[in-house]
């Protein structure tokens, strides 16, 4: 193309076509003459930088467009383009708008010259970066902003495939990040929930977001980490789904504190951190040493048969047999053969011999729950067991020994039953040698997180769930509530 042409020889026509060819292509089209004075900016380059084509012709386009710490730059180019020294390609360099927004152009700058073969003008032609740059300083800004953070984010495709995986689930899993991208997320968690109840899958199907799931993984050593898990579904700008998300935590120090709370705070299965019981914990094994009887007393549902499991395990009769009697649920008559046992030919239907609990308990430990509601007629027959160690079975003509150590317990005012008369006071005597008394729930509140926490993970690990814990709205109601059915009610 020849300057002269361009400038003093296109009819209006001709010049009215290279306006329209210019004006047709996606690009920034900018001629300039070898001081940088515009002589065509095209539609695109209007529509870009926001000046109009007679706001900017004859103006220097490098002094107008290009930001102060560029302009030293693109001198050096035009005076090699000026100098016949070839064409710049893919040159990146931001303009500046109207607005004085900068704009990212990948430029192609070329010559063309005069009918004596000199440089005349420079053609130089744009493609706008701009998205593109963004798009990219996104994703950097995206990375380093996750890679910043200390829970793990990892993303999956619809079939399941690992694309994405931050820094910290590679410090949590031990899979490097290569390692793990393009793997089934299956294959790098190796966790409990994979195959049963998978909480991506889950909320992929549900299209909603799963929040403080705890789960336990095996990470790359084959060491289990627990770890508190969110689900939600990745979805494209057009809302549909195109994958899932998870974002989880290691939560091993939280995990390792409760082990920590529970151990201290519990004995042979006992939970509490209420005064009376770590003082019942610090006596406990001393009354366990012991033969003598231990009365327990408490409220229904209060853990009395627990206390009574306690002595017998940490007693010199572990290895013997614990045998429980719930005497509130027995008639009198089928108590005393369940306690004493009976001969064959005892009744109607004593076809053969059977042993009663208290040979059943030999060596051991009988815990007889709900004394309080025993006949008068069998509180004597245990009486004589508790004086003589002996017995006689139902039907039987022979004393038998007993070896046992009774523990008993009773949610009744047992001294209130003596002097009304509905208890003897001899056997009350006989039984109350170590009496504890088992508070209610309602009169140690502190407890009830310890349980519940305690429960929950009972719970989750024969159920295969995954409850995490109570909200700040459900613990209220149940600190709050009076359980008249205490630890029970509370476990149910």
């Amino acid at each position: 193309m020849d300057i002269n042409t361009v400038e003093k020889d296109l009819s209006p026509i001709e010049r009215n076509l290279l306006e329209e060819l210019t004006n047709t292509v996606d690009s920034l089209i900018i001629l300039s003459d070898l001081r940088g004075r515009i002589k065509l900016f095209n539609r695109k380059a209007q529509e870009l930088t926001g000046y109009q084509a007679e706001e900017v012709l004859e103006k220097s386009w490098t002094e107008k467009f290009v930001p102060p710490p560029c302009r030293l730059k693109i001198q050096r180019m035009f005076k090699a383009l000026q100098d016949g020294k070839g064409v710049s390609r893919n040159e990146k360099y931001p303009i500046l708008t109207r607005e004085g927004k900068e704009l990212f152009i990948a430029w192609d700058r070329s010559f063309i010259k005069g009918p004596q073969g000199k440089t005349r003008l420079i053609l130089s032609v744009g493609h706008d970066l701009t998205p593109v740059r963004m798009i990219e300083e996104e994703r950097s800004h995206t990375k380093t902003i996750l890679d910043s953070i200390a829970d793990g984010v990892m993303t999956v495709d619809p079939n399941f495939r690992i694309i994405s995986f931050n820094k910290s689930a590679a410090r949590i899993t031990g899979f490097r990040k290569e390692e793990a991208l393009g793997q089934y997320c299956r294959d790098i968690f190796r966790s409990n929930l994979c195959a049963s109840s998978c909480p991506m899958k889950e909320s992929i199907a549900a299209g909603k977001e799963l929040t403080d799931i705890e789960k336990t993984i095996l990470n790359k050593q084959n060491r289990e980490v627990p770890l508190n898990v969110s689900t939600n579904v990745w979805r494209d700008q057009n809302g549909g789904a195109i994958g899932g998300i998870m974002v989880f935590r290691d939560i091993t120090p939280i995990t390792e504190l409760k082990k920590e709370l529970l151990g201290k705070y519990s004995f042979q299965d006992i939970i509490s951190r209420n005064k009376v019981f770590l003082e019942l914990f610090q006596i406990l094994p001393d009354i366990a040493k012991s033969d003598a009887t231990v009365l327990i007393t408490g409220e229904s549902g209060t853990g009395k048969e627990l206390v009574a499991t306690a002595l017998h395990q940490l007693s010199s009769r572990r290895d013997g047999p614990f045998i429980k009697v719930n005497c509130g649920a027995l008639p009198e008559t089928l108590l005393e053969s369940e306690l004493f046992g009976y001969k064959r030919g005892a009744f109607t239907d004593a076809k053969q011999d059977k042993p009663g609990r208290f040979r059943l308990a030999e060596g051991g430990t009988l815990f007889l729950d709900e004394i309080g509601d025993v006949s008068l007629g069998i509180q004597s027959k245990l009486l004589r067991v508790l004086e003589t160690k002996e017995y006689e079975p139902l039907g039987g003509t022979r004393t038998e020994k007993a070896d046992v150590r009774i523990v008993s317990a009773t949610n009744k005012n047992l001294w209130a039953q003596v002097q009304s008369g509905q208890f003897r006071e001899d056997l009350y005597y006989r039984l109350n040698l170590f009496p504890i008394e088992i508070p209610p729930l309602r009169e140690r509140p502190e407890d009830i997180p310890l349980l519940i926490d305690h429960f929950l993970t009972r719970f989750n690990h024969t159920k295969g769930r995954t409850i995490a814990g109570l909200n700040p709205s459900a613990m209220e109601i149940l600190l709050n509530h009076p359980y008249p059915g205490n630890v029970r009610e509370l476990q149910n």
